[in-house]
């Protein structure tokens, strides 16, 4: 038998040059286990830039990993 795990989820965000982009963490007992940029926020950016979404996505994610360590 399996059992699923639903973690705790709040949310921070991260500047990056085109932007504010919003980062969804997933918490379980306070501790930090995943974390990611939020697609929309990182499409919304990469239009009003011209750029590619997966620019904006990996700058965010990049951010976020800084502030983990």
């Amino acid at each position: 038998t399996l059992t699923r795990t639903v973690l705790n989820r709040e949310f921070r965000s991260v500047e990056t040059p085109w932007g504010s982009c919003r980062i969804k963490v997933g918490l379980r007992n306070g501790e930090l286990l995943n974390q990611a940029p939020e697609f929309e926020d990182c499409k919304k950016l990469a239009h009003k830039a011209g750029v590619p979404i997966k620019t904006v996505y990996a700058w965010a994610m990049a951010e976020c990993l800084k502030g983990a360590s």
